[in-house]
């Protein structure tokens, strides 16, 4: 790109270790870094099977006032939206709980969920009682959805990795992003949005994934709002002088794989963070068996 008169050595650049998975490039600046299909473990054969044959068509990022870790945590639990985000409640509340919440090798996450149709009468009526006004979704030009692919498999993933890496594939694939974890401090951390469009598809309906994205989750739409809010406010109280120990036991029966009201991934990330902290900088994890308890991940 620099032409034949750049010469690399002048600048001293130092080669990084650098393999590609799934169609996407991961780089590292340890040169004793495990190779690339050992760091993804478990994790590898869901992202080969949902975010390969996929290409960026954008990106956003916002901050939020709180440690990195939480981002982790509200991307690894299912129990929080029906809490957190009201229409979530309003559009599906009475719908039968079904899932399952994975703990992966390496640290990594899993969760699987079969997406539930919205309900709109119910979503109406909840708009009235809250607004007053008689509002049909139904009738917005927003929910249209573009002649695209879309996936007969019938489920939602959250694919979480370890350290700072998260992939969602939601609605049959009509919505595939990736974000990544940038901490700026002890308190402070910028997440990057990165939107995924498949190979081939046309510019209408990559303009439409982007723009139901801004909608539902940039910093102020009504997803990512509520995130951002919530965890303003654990950052904030995690920092009282005497407080009790973040409970993150549900779930204790054998194996790795739990019901999707569970904390399997979480338990898992925090088993790897813990043997980061505490083992020298060569070290890697290999935890790759047996359900992580509560007790195992708890300081």
């Amino acid at each position: 790109a620099y032409g034949a008169s750049f010469r690399r050595e002048a600048y001293h650049l130092v080669p990084i270790r650098v393999e590609t998975f799934a169609g996407m490039i991961f780089a590292s600046l340890d040169p004793l870094v495990e190779s690339l299909e050992d760091y993804l473990g478990e994790a590898a054969p869901f992202l080969e099977k949902f975010w390969s044959h996929t290409e960026v068509i954008g990106r956003l990022r916002w901050v939020y006032q709180g440690n990195w870790k939480l981002w982790q945590e509200n991307f690894r639990d299912n129990y929080h939206p029906e809490f957190v985000h009201r229409f979530v409640r309003d559009c599906y509340e009475g719908c039968l709980d079904q899932g399952a919440n994975h703990q992966l090798s390496e640290g990594h996450g899993l969760l699987i969920m079969p997406p539930v149709p919205l309900n709109f009468e119910q979503y109406r009526v909840a708009l009235k009682n809250a607004s007053g006004l008689d509002i049909d979704a139904r009738g917005n030009p927003n929910w249209d959805v573009p002649c695209l692919w879309v996936d007969d498999g019938r489920v939602d993933v959250v694919l979480t990795i370890f350290p700072n890496l998260d992939f969602t594939y939601f609605v049959l694939g009509t919505s595939l992003a990736l974000q990544v974890l940038h901490p700026q401090s002890v308190a402070r951390t910028v997440v990057e949005m990165i939107e995924l469009g498949r190979q081939g598809e046309s510019a209408e309906v990559r303009q439409w994934r982007l723009e139901r994205s801004l909608h539902l989750h940039a910093a102020h739409g009504p997803v990512t709002a509520d995130d951002v809010e919530a965890l303003n406010r654990c950052q904030w109280g995690l920092q009282a002088r005497i407080n009790r120990p973040v409970n993150i036991g549900r779930g204790q029966k054998p194996g790795k794989v739990g019901e999707t009201r569970d904390e399997y991934s979480i338990r898992s990330f925090y088993a790897a963070w813990r043997h980061y902290m505490e083992s020298d900088s060569n070290s890697t994890y290999t935890k790759r068996a047996g359900n992580v308890h509560e007790h195992d991940v708890c300081c």
